[in-house]
């Protein structure tokens, strides 16, 4: 719960799920992944690994708010 239920009061949201939101972004390349293995030191909680660029890359951004509804994705 980010910012706790002091926000919510302060902001007179305690009793309107509706109007809280939360928004993800994910994206999605024309390539599919590879089955490659990313080796790296033990412990590291961020792994990267370098990609192949592509001409084509699809972002959809989604909401939904606290009462369950959503709204339509957008994709770029």
């Amino acid at each position: 719960m980010c910012g706790g239920p002091a926000l919510y009061a302060r902001h007179s949201l305690e009793d309107k799920p509706h109007l809280i939101y939360n928004c993800d972004e994910t994206g999605f390349g024309d390539k599919p992944r590879s089955m490659e293995k990313v080796l790296s030191q033990t412990g590291r909680k961020h792994i990267y690994q370098q990609q192949q660029t592509t001409r084509e890359h699809i972002t959809v951004h989604c909401c939904v708010n606290a009462a369950g509804d959503s709204i339509p994705p957008f994709t770029i």
